[in-house]
Protein backbone atom coordinates (compact mmCIF):
# COMPACT_ATOMS: atom_id res chain seq x y z
CA UNK A 1 0.00 0.00 0.00
CA UNK A 2 0.62 3.60 -0.97
CA UNK A 3 1.07 7.19 1.09
CA UNK A 4 -1.84 8.83 -1.61
CA UNK A 5 0.48 12.11 -0.51
CA UNK A 6 4.42 11.22 -0.83
CA UNK A 7 3.77 7.78 -2.36
CA UNK A 8 6.02 6.05 0.06
CA UNK A 9 5.31 2.57 0.93
CA UNK A 10 3.10 1.92 3.94
CA UNK A 11 2.85 -1.40 6.22
CA UNK A 12 -0.52 -2.81 5.66
CA UNK A 13 -2.01 -3.07 9.36
CA UNK A 14 -2.85 -6.25 10.54
CA UNK A 15 -6.24 -7.83 10.53
CA UNK A 16 -8.14 -7.73 13.85
CA UNK A 17 -9.35 -11.49 14.89
CA UNK A 18 -12.55 -12.01 15.18
CA UNK A 19 -14.00 -11.88 19.35
CA UNK A 20 -16.76 -14.54 20.04
CA UNK A 21 -19.72 -12.97 21.06
CA UNK A 22 -21.57 -14.53 23.81
CA UNK A 23 -24.90 -14.42 23.52
CA UNK A 24 -28.38 -15.97 26.07
CA UNK A 25 -28.33 -19.83 26.27
CA UNK A 26 -31.53 -20.99 24.12
CA UNK A 27 -34.21 -22.36 26.22
CA UNK A 28 -35.03 -25.77 26.20
CA UNK A 29 -37.69 -26.61 23.76
CA UNK A 30 -41.28 -27.91 25.99
CA UNK A 31 -42.05 -31.28 25.18
CA UNK A 32 -45.78 -31.14 23.74
CA UNK A 33 -46.46 -34.82 24.99
CA UNK A 34 -46.03 -33.64 28.37
CA UNK A 35 -49.20 -33.01 30.87
CA UNK A 36 -48.76 -31.93 33.87
CA UNK A 37 -50.21 -34.33 36.76
CA UNK A 38 -54.39 -33.67 36.71
CA UNK A 39 -55.13 -32.76 40.80
CA UNK A 40 -55.60 -35.30 43.17
CA UNK A 41 -59.55 -35.37 43.88
CA UNK A 42 -60.99 -34.96 47.42
CA UNK A 43 -61.38 -38.31 49.22
CA UNK A 44 -64.46 -38.91 50.53
CA UNK A 45 -65.68 -39.10 54.25
CA UNK A 46 -66.34 -42.88 55.14
CA UNK A 47 -69.86 -43.70 55.88
CA UNK A 48 -71.30 -43.66 58.83
CA UNK A 49 -73.42 -46.75 58.49
CA UNK A 50 -71.84 -49.37 60.95
CA UNK A 51 -69.60 -51.66 59.46
CA UNK A 52 -71.79 -54.75 60.53
CA UNK A 53 -74.27 -53.38 58.25
CA UNK A 54 -72.18 -53.33 55.60
CA UNK A 55 -70.45 -56.34 56.03
CA UNK A 56 -73.85 -57.88 55.70
CA UNK A 57 -74.98 -56.00 52.83
CA UNK A 58 -72.20 -56.74 50.65
CA UNK A 59 -72.31 -61.01 51.98
CA UNK A 60 -75.83 -60.24 50.44
CA UNK A 61 -74.93 -58.61 46.78
CA UNK A 62 -71.92 -61.41 46.69
CA UNK A 63 -74.17 -64.42 47.29
CA UNK A 64 -76.85 -63.35 44.69
CA UNK A 65 -74.58 -62.52 42.54
CA UNK A 66 -73.14 -66.41 43.06
CA UNK A 67 -76.39 -67.78 43.15
CA UNK A 68 -77.70 -66.76 40.37
CA UNK A 69 -74.20 -67.07 38.43
CA UNK A 70 -73.78 -70.92 39.75
CA UNK A 71 -77.46 -72.19 38.70
CA UNK A 72 -77.03 -70.47 35.39
CA UNK A 73 -73.93 -72.11 34.74
CA UNK A 74 -75.37 -75.24 35.79
CA UNK A 75 -72.29 -75.82 38.37
CA UNK A 76 -74.92 -77.28 40.99
CA UNK A 77 -76.53 -80.57 40.08
CA UNK A 78 -78.31 -82.95 41.61
CA UNK A 79 -76.71 -84.23 44.78
CA UNK A 80 -76.52 -88.17 45.17
CA UNK A 81 -79.00 -88.81 48.32
CA UNK A 82 -76.99 -90.57 50.61
CA UNK A 83 -76.43 -91.27 54.33
CA UNK A 84 -74.82 -87.99 56.33
CA UNK A 85 -71.26 -88.44 57.58
CA UNK A 86 -71.72 -87.24 60.74
CA UNK A 87 -74.75 -86.67 63.26
CA UNK A 88 -76.62 -84.65 64.25
CA UNK A 89 -74.93 -84.97 67.45
CA UNK A 90 -71.77 -84.30 66.02
CA UNK A 91 -72.37 -81.21 63.31
CA UNK A 92 -69.45 -79.48 61.65
CA UNK A 93 -69.31 -75.67 62.12
CA UNK A 94 -69.01 -73.82 58.95
CA UNK A 95 -65.52 -72.54 59.51
CA UNK A 96 -64.49 -76.37 60.23
CA UNK A 97 -66.11 -77.01 56.73
CA UNK A 98 -64.60 -74.33 54.72
CA UNK A 99 -61.28 -74.99 56.61
CA UNK A 100 -61.29 -78.03 55.13
CA UNK A 101 -61.29 -76.99 51.60
CA UNK A 102 -58.94 -73.93 52.41
CA UNK A 103 -56.26 -75.93 53.46
CA UNK A 104 -56.69 -79.29 51.34
CA UNK A 105 -59.38 -79.40 48.51
CA UNK A 106 -58.30 -82.20 46.85
CA UNK A 107 -58.44 -84.02 50.42
CA UNK A 108 -61.62 -81.88 51.03
CA UNK A 109 -62.88 -83.31 48.23
CA UNK A 110 -62.66 -87.02 48.76
CA UNK A 111 -64.33 -86.56 52.33
CA UNK A 112 -67.31 -84.07 51.23
CA UNK A 113 -68.16 -83.00 47.84
CA UNK A 114 -71.58 -84.70 46.96
CA UNK A 115 -71.80 -85.79 50.69
CA UNK A 116 -74.67 -85.23 53.72
CA UNK A 117 -73.83 -83.37 56.10
CA UNK A 118 -75.19 -82.42 59.85
CA UNK A 119 -74.11 -78.68 59.82
CA UNK A 120 -74.65 -76.31 62.93
CA UNK A 121 -73.25 -72.83 62.82
CA UNK A 122 -74.86 -69.18 63.77
CA UNK A 123 -76.89 -67.77 60.44
CA UNK A 124 -75.18 -64.17 59.23
CA UNK A 125 -78.20 -62.63 58.15
CA UNK A 126 -81.32 -65.11 58.32
CA UNK A 127 -82.46 -66.19 55.15
CA UNK A 128 -82.82 -64.50 51.77
CA UNK A 129 -84.18 -65.19 47.89
CA UNK A 130 -82.48 -64.70 45.13
CA UNK A 131 -85.17 -63.75 42.46
CA UNK A 132 -83.55 -65.32 39.70
CA UNK A 133 -83.20 -68.53 40.58
CA UNK A 134 -86.07 -68.89 43.44
CA UNK A 135 -83.87 -69.76 46.10
CA UNK A 136 -84.20 -69.56 49.68
CA UNK A 137 -80.55 -69.07 51.00
CA UNK A 138 -78.80 -68.45 54.25
CA UNK A 139 -74.39 -67.86 55.15
CA UNK A 140 -73.01 -68.47 57.87
CA UNK A 141 -68.82 -68.15 58.64
CA UNK A 142 -69.44 -64.62 57.65
CA UNK A 143 -70.44 -65.42 54.39
CA UNK A 144 -68.56 -67.94 53.34
CA UNK A 145 -70.15 -71.03 53.74
CA UNK A 146 -73.90 -71.11 51.47
CA UNK A 147 -76.95 -72.73 52.67
CA UNK A 148 -79.60 -73.13 49.77
CA UNK A 149 -82.78 -74.73 51.81
CA UNK A 150 -85.29 -77.23 50.48
CA UNK A 151 -88.23 -76.46 52.07
CA UNK A 152 -89.53 -73.19 51.67
CA UNK A 153 -91.88 -73.95 54.57
CA UNK A 154 -89.13 -73.58 57.01
CA UNK A 155 -87.39 -70.54 56.28
CA UNK A 156 -89.89 -68.57 58.82
CA UNK A 157 -87.62 -69.73 61.72
CA UNK A 158 -84.79 -68.71 59.83
CA UNK A 159 -83.51 -65.29 61.72
CA UNK A 160 -80.25 -63.09 62.30
CA UNK A 161 -78.15 -64.60 64.69
CA UNK A 162 -79.86 -67.66 65.72
CA UNK A 163 -77.84 -70.95 65.67
CA UNK A 164 -79.18 -73.77 63.02
CA UNK A 165 -78.52 -77.53 63.11
CA UNK A 166 -78.80 -78.41 59.44
CA UNK A 167 -78.78 -81.45 57.30
CA UNK A 168 -77.47 -80.45 53.61
CA UNK A 169 -75.52 -82.15 50.54
CA UNK A 170 -71.98 -80.24 49.71
CA UNK A 171 -71.64 -78.99 46.41
CA UNK A 172 -68.08 -78.11 47.52
CA UNK A 173 -66.20 -74.80 46.42
CA UNK A 174 -67.51 -72.08 43.92
CA UNK A 175 -65.68 -69.11 42.94
CA UNK A 176 -67.69 -66.50 41.25
CA UNK A 177 -65.41 -63.43 39.13
CA UNK A 178 -64.60 -60.56 40.57
CA UNK A 179 -64.81 -61.97 43.95
CA UNK A 180 -62.19 -62.41 46.60
CA UNK A 181 -61.80 -65.88 47.27
CA UNK A 182 -64.18 -68.62 46.99
CA UNK A 183 -67.51 -70.13 48.47
CA UNK A 184 -68.59 -73.23 49.86
CA UNK A 185 -72.00 -74.85 48.78
CA UNK A 186 -74.13 -76.48 50.54
CA UNK A 187 -77.76 -77.44 49.01
CA UNK A 188 -80.71 -79.60 50.08
CA UNK A 189 -80.75 -78.32 53.57
CA UNK A 190 -83.22 -79.39 55.91
CA UNK A 191 -83.79 -77.67 58.81
CA UNK A 192 -83.43 -80.08 61.80
CA UNK A 193 -83.32 -77.41 65.20
CA UNK A 194 -82.88 -73.62 65.25
CA UNK A 195 -81.79 -71.92 68.53
CA UNK A 196 -82.02 -68.88 69.64
CA UNK A 197 -81.36 -67.10 72.96
CA UNK A 198 -84.46 -67.92 74.36
CA UNK A 199 -85.53 -71.11 73.64
CA UNK A 200 -84.64 -74.13 71.02
CA UNK A 201 -87.22 -75.13 68.79
CA UNK A 202 -87.33 -78.55 66.80
CA UNK A 203 -87.82 -78.00 62.99
CA UNK A 204 -91.83 -79.27 61.76
CA UNK A 205 -91.11 -83.05 61.53
CA UNK A 206 -88.16 -83.85 63.27
CA UNK A 207 -88.58 -86.20 66.04
CA UNK A 208 -86.63 -85.28 69.07
CA UNK A 209 -84.48 -88.49 69.01
CA UNK A 210 -82.80 -86.92 65.83
CA UNK A 211 -81.65 -84.04 67.49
Amino acid sequence: MFCPECGARVAQPAAASPQPVMGTPMPPVPDSSYQSPPAAAPQEKPSLMGRRGVVVAVIVVLVVLLIGTTFESGLIGPVNGSAAINSANDPLTGQQLYSAYATDQSSATTSYTNKTVYIQDTLDFGVSVDLRSGQYYSTVDQGLVILIWNNPSQVGQLVAGNTILAKCSVVGPVSLRGALGVFVYLQDCDLVKVQSASATTLAPGVPAANV
